[in-house]
């Protein structure tokens, strides 16, 4: 009876692994973790900042401004900071099988004295 040594037959592609093909699995390996670390970070601050009803800042306005975050249509002062009042709101572009309609909603960071409105936000 014949052993045969399959240890590295799944990366051999039929014949013998060369430089070239290493290089391949490698540019191609890193591309997915890139590619899928990027969208998750994407979907992460769609989630977050989503019913915003403020102009944000930085790569959460970019989203914004190509309507991957919805936006709502609170009353705010201190530039969109504070809630003016806790109001029925209209969301633009929900997510599917979400509603539109909504909530005024402070939000605060921080915890006892340190504790400050951050947004507001139409949940």
């Amino acid at each position: 009876m014949e052993i045969i040594d399959v240890s590295l037959f799944w990366l051999s592609f039929g014949g013998s692994v060369n430089k070239k093909r290493w290089i391949v699995i490698a540019v191609l390996a890193f591309m997915m973790i890139f590619v899928s670390s990027g969208m998750a970070y994407v979907s992460h601050t769609i989630h977050q900042y989503s019913g915003t009803c403020s102009k944000l800042t930085g790569f959460p306005l970019m989203l914004q401004r190509m309507n991957f975050v919805p936006s709502g249509d609170c009353k705010s002062k201190d530039g969109g900071i504070t809630c003016q009042d806790s109001a029925a709101c209209t969301i633009s572009n929900p997510p599917s099988g979400k509603s539109n309609k909504g909530k005024c909603t402070q939000l605060t960071t921080g915890s006892g004295k340190d504790k400050h409105n951050s947004g507001c936000v139409c949940q």
